[in-house]
């Protein structure tokens, strides 16, 4: 009853996203079926009439006339069908999406929520939506249904002939779709089951190979190897249930399948045997051998419709599972709660000022950053970063600020070598940034950093080229970072982003920082923060950031981020507006000089001021 009511639920859902395509698609099905049944009756008359030549012209023109509509509307409703169902699928998903939305935000027209957790949930069921699209169980339920609707119409041909061969075709058939139904469904419901922790990372490892996203992440910090290596191994370790389950499902998938072969195969020769003695007219043998073929129909359908459809049921109740949790953990109040409001205002067009021009670096000098005439724009848009240049001493701490969209983390995908120049130079240390990469002289903490199914000491050392003890490296790293409890934490980290996962945001924020805190101990000569502290809190920020400004004259550093009271104590501080650098100098002569730095810098004190003392 329970496995009854199951799929009961996952038809009415199908059939609650799109009713009208799913209402043409059944019409189709039953129109299809019933002409199929005409054709078997009317090649019967047929080739009896031929046979026997007892039946006129006039009949046999109507026969004909009977048999060709009949093919004709058999070919034709599966075509249109395919459309129905076609459609169909479309507004399932859709119907699934939007009720995701409605049961978050109230409207299925609201924007994302800015808050973190909330949308990681919609991103997570996203992609459950995703791997449903691909799976596409509405045609193969069709299918399954089509068949079933088939062999229910052509049964009662076999019971006329004879009842006994009739029921037990029935029971055999229905045995062999139900071993090969088990089949595909616990060897589906394996892998997510029994393999489901080492298949979420196994995909997460893809995604350091495949997605974009990730590529600067893995290529800066040398991990693509160990995520190549790490994926083959977490993933035959995924699929190795679902094999093990598939050999034991098979052996009753082959028995069933035998029995039931055999039994038509004997049904076939006796309804020949009943043609032969004269029980039996040529027509009614011929319409017998079909009818019994199309009894298959009830037993297994071609094309694993059956492990389609149990699959993309599987991911439906799984899509359905996280929905409720989403509907548990959401406010209700929509997004308007969460959206940001960019602390720089929306600024304007203004000339450069500099009261302290950027000192020429000695090009070639480890740690020196060298840009000159640096132009960048992504395809089909405007360049992000015009004719920008500066220079960068060797142990110097440099902040780059600019309201959001004025290009800093593109500045930033180019120092690291992931994007090209269109024009202009990028030299660190003498060399391009791809070699700087290649040699681990660069360390990057970007604001999303990545997060390995690994334990704490392989997460802060990975790709650093640790000379002496990882977890004396990891420890010195995490204390710079703020965190140094997570030593004390073992086995491999949850990389899941949900509620209750191992670690928070901030934790792995701080687990980034020790990344680079680890290569720069070790050989790094820059050191680049994206936006570094936007997970962390008020105390750990600071205390971040005195380590940084503790390596003044050791590490070169660049500082990127929104919030400007944490550049002040840098070296200088470099303004992007307008795709260019706007201002350049140190806090105090940004605010003397009154331009677009003071006036964010003045508004972030009023406002960050009021936010701070309410978290407090």
């Amino acid at each position: 009853m329970k496995k009854l009511y199951s799929y009961t639920s996952y038809i009415g859902s199908i059939f609650k996203g799109a009713k009208p395509a799913v209402s043409v698609a059944f019409l189709a099905a039953i129109t299809s079926a019933v002409a199929n049944i005409a054709i078997l009756f009317a090649t019967k008359a047929l080739i009896d009439a031929v046979v026997g030549s007892g039946k006129d012209a006039g009949h046999v023109a109507l026969i004909l006339a009977v048999l060709a509509l009949a093919m004709f509307a058999a070919k034709t409703m599966p075509r249109i069908q395919n459309v129905a169902v076609e459609r169909a699928n479309t507004g399932f998903l859709k119907h699934q999406f939007d009720d995701l939305h409605v049961a978050l935000y109230g409207s299925p027209t609201l924007e994302v929520v800015e808050d973190p957790q909330m949308r990681s949930t919609l991103e997570t069921v996203s992609n459950q939506l995703v791997k449903m699209s691909g799976s596409v169980g509405v045609g193969p339920l069709f299918q399954i249904f089509n068949a079933r609707l088939s062999a229910l119409c052509v049964t009662g041909v076999v019971l006329a002939w004879n009842p006994l061969i009739a029921l037990a075709l029935i029971g055999l058939m229905w045995w062999a779709a139900a071993t090969w139904e088990s089949y595909g469904e616990k060897a589906f419901a394996s892998l997510y089951d029994s393999g489901s922790q080492a298949l979420s990372h196994a995909t997460w490892y893809n995604s350091l190979l495949t997605d974009w996203r990730n590529a600067g992440e893995a290529r800066v910090w040398g991990i693509r190897s160990l995520a190549l290596s790490r994926f083959s191994q977490l993933w035959h370790e995924a699929v190795r249930p679902m094999w093990a389950e598939q050999d034991k499902q098979l052996r009753a998938v082959y028995l069933s399948s035998g029995v039931a072969s055999t039994f038509v195969v004997g049904c076939w020769l006796w309804s020949i045997h009943g043609a032969l003695t004269g029980a039996l007219t040529v027509g009614s043998c011929i319409m017998i051998i079909q009818a019994v073929d199309q009894m298959g129909l009830w037993g297994p359908v071609g094309g694993d419709a059956e492990i389609r459809v149990a699959q993309h049921k599987k991911q439906w109740e799984e899509l359905r599972r996280m929905r409720h949790q989403a509907e548990a953990g959401a406010d209700g109040k929509g997004s308007d709660r969460w959206r940001k409001k960019s602390l720089n205002g929306d600024g304007g067009d203004a000339e450069v000022r500099s009261h302290q021009v950027a000192p020429e670096a000695t090009v070639g000098e480890a740690g020196a950053i060298h840009v000159r005439e640096l132009t960048f724009g992504y395809p089909g848009g405007t360049d992000v970063l015009k004719n920008v240049s500066f220079d960068v001493q060797p142990g110097e701490v440099v902040g780059v600020v600019g309201k959001n969209g004025c290009g800093k983390s593109t500045l930033v995908k180019l120092l690291c070598g992931l994007y090209k120049p269109e024009a202009g130079t990028i030299e660190v240390g003498g060399n391009s940034p791809g070699e700087c990469v290649a040699e681990r002289k660069l360390a990057v903490v970007h604001q999303q950093g990545a997060r390995l199914p690994l334990t704490v000491v392989e997460n802060a050392t990975i790709g650093a080229g640790v000379h002496g003890s990882a977890a004396d490296a990891a420890r010195d790293a995490l204390e710079l970072a703020g965190s140094p409890e997570l030593m004390h934490r073992t086995g491999v980290l949850d990389i899941s982003q949900s509620e209750g996962s191992s670690l928070s945001g901030g934790q792995w924020q701080r687990i980034g920082l020790a990344r680079a805190f680890v290569r720069t101990a070790s050989q790094a000569e820059v050191l680049i923060l994206d936006e570094p502290t936007a997970k962390l809190d008020i105390k750990t920020e600071a205390d971040m950031y005195a380590s940084v400004m503790g390596n003044r004259g050791k590490i070169t550093t660049i500082l990127v981020t929104h919030r400007l009271a944490t550049v002040r104590g840098c070296d200088r501080i470099i303004v992007l507006d307008g795709g260019g650098i706007a201002e350049v100098g140190t806090h105090d002569q940004l605010m003397h000089d009154g331009g677009l730095y003071a006036e964010a810098f003045k508004t972030q004190a009023t406002l960050l001021g009021l936010g701070e003392s309410r978290h407090e």
